[in-house]
């Protein structure tokens, strides 16, 4: 089924869909070693014995350097703030593929989907007494993959992350409140927000975007997501005293069910905050039913850069729309915006943060950063 819909920027469309039901298609056999699903935008690989995303290859270009999205287990401390660590997490041990996932009768590595538009594959792991479901959705003709982690955690003083190697280990870039920081690539832990990313030395990077997680670092050219932290509640170090005396029943953070969701892409470093905001706010549909008989309105805001991104677009108390921008890259950036059919054209400096109100006829003026 084709639908191709054009919509003016910050407008609504109703449209209408009415099923037809088709004969079943058998399933593919899948009964490999290697899956291999590959299109005009990207060649993904995924390893049946391990679960793993073997390998990566946009435009010709391998960008993984072993198994992506392996989650391990670490041995942690019970110290909730993590006072005086620069790394969390020692003794690595990788989880393994389930002999018995947690859902009886599924099998360790499964495709689980496989259309026109999209390919899933499940892996399930284990490790001591907690369980990790790796869900990988291949979109067809995207330079990118999702992958959900659907988490059950029942340990203390673990530590639980996922392990992505690539074959980019020139620098590692994370995202901070407006703006894009280089950080060390010794394993040392930073808190991070929607994406990290690793560089070599072109403008490419291979990035993985997410949704609230916030500690990450790099080794190797290798990322590792901090995830979990089977810490104690208030667990405060002082001195060399214990934590607590052992002889008593201790809250720990974190445990039960959790979910995680990622995105990798190749693309260019000046694009990462632009595709951070379309993967954390994801598309949505609205039940409306216009009737069609009212005036057709101006478009809402257009840019005319895609590298320069709105952060925030409201209404003031005094009734004038507000626009807050971004240019969240070391060179400068010049962008048109139209509102409402009125233009103006903006210079932005490197990591330039820009608040603009316009009073909904034609007078724009750049405003304090709060309004």
């Amino acid at each position: 089924m084709d639908c191709k819909l054009s919509l003016k920027a910050s407008t609504m469309a109703r449209v209408d869909f009415y099923v037809d039901k088709q004969p079943k298609q058998s399933k593919k056999d899948y009964n490999l070693r290697e899956l291999v699903f590959e299109d005009e935008a990207k060649k993904v690989v995924i390893n049946r014995e391990t679960g793993l995303l073997e390998s990566f290859i946009v435009n010709g270009k391998e960008y993984l350097s072993g198994g992506a999205f392996a989650p391990v287990m670490y041995d942690d401390i019970a110290d909730p703030w993590g006072w005086y660590l620069r790394s969390i997490g020692s003794n690595p041990k990788p989880f393994a593929l389930s002999e018995n996932p947690l859902y009886d009768g599924l099998p360790s590595v499964n495709v689980t989907e496989d259309g026109e538009l999209l390919t899933q594959v499940e892996s399930h792991f284990e490790c001591s007494r907690s369980f990790v479901n790796v869900t990988y959705k291949i979109y067809k003709d995207a330079p990118y993959i999702d992958v959900r982690l659907y988490v059950l955690w029942n340990e203390n003083e673990k530590a639980l992350k996922i392990k992505v190697p690539t074959c980019l280990k020139d620098a590692f870039l994370a995202q901070t409140a407006y703006g894009t920081e280089s950080h060390e690539t010794n394993g040392e832990e930073f808190a991070t927000q929607r994406f990290v990313a690793t560089k070599g030395t072109t403008d490419d990077v291979i990035a993985l975007y997410n949704k609230d997680v916030y500690s990450s670092s790099v080794q190797d050219g290798t990322m590792y997501i901090t995830l979990l932290r089977g810490v104690a509640y208030c667990a405060h170090p002082i001195e060399d005293r214990p934590l607590f005396d052992g002889k008593r029943v201790v809250e720990y953070v974190e445990q039960g069910k959790h979910e995680f969701f990622f995105r990798l892409a190749v693309n260019n470093e000046v694009e990462m905050e632009k595709l951070s905001e379309e993967f954390c706010d994801s598309q949505f549909a609205l039940n409306a039913y216009p009737h069609g008989t009212e005036k057709e309105l101006e478009s809402g805001v257009i840019l005319s850069n895609p590298n320069v991104v709105i952060k925030v677009l409201k209404k003031s108390k005094n009734g004038k729309h507000v626009v807050r921008l971004i240019n969240n890259y070391h060179c400068a950036q010049a962008c048109s915006i139209y509102i409402m059919g009125v233009k103006k054209e903006l210079n932005f400096s490197p990591f330039e943060v820009k608040t603009l109100s316009f009073d909904g006829k034609e007078c724009w003026e750049e405003e304090r950063m709060i309004v």
